[in-house]
């Protein structure tokens, strides 16, 4: 896809980042940032997967919920990929700060059985 494309990915769905995988394999990830960075004159000749970034944080499967929380305070980002540990350009989903913090809230609400 062009970066020219692109800006109305991000207009349209209103997130900050994309995830950018190329024949089902994670290659990298493109923020808001990313497609300001790239001049308006060129962004027709300019392919995604060029402009995203590749020095991703991710998490994997078996690490803890307060480890995944610590690479994002650490980062200052919102969310994390989940990639497999032996195969990290296979995403198995993502996980959000705000999700955490909402089963935290769900799960202080519940009797202690």
């Amino acid at each position: 896809m062009p970066v020219s494309a692109l800006k109305m990915v991000f207009e349209e769905y209103h997130h900050t980042g994309y995830r950018v995988v190329k024949e089902g394999r994670l290659v990298g990830i493109v923020m808001v940032n990313d497609l300001h960075k790239t001049p308006r004159e060129i962004r027709d000749r300019v392919k995604v997967d060029e402009i995203a970034s590749t020095n991703l944080v991710v998490t994997y499967p078996d690490e803890t919920v307060h480890s995944a929380l610590d690479k994002m305070h650490e980062r200052n980002i919102g969310r994390l990929l989940v990639v497999e540990r032996n195969n990290p350009k296979r995403i198995l989903g993502i996980i959000s700060k705000h999700e955490i913090l909402h089963a935290h809230e769900i799960a202080s609400e519940r009797p202690a059985e």
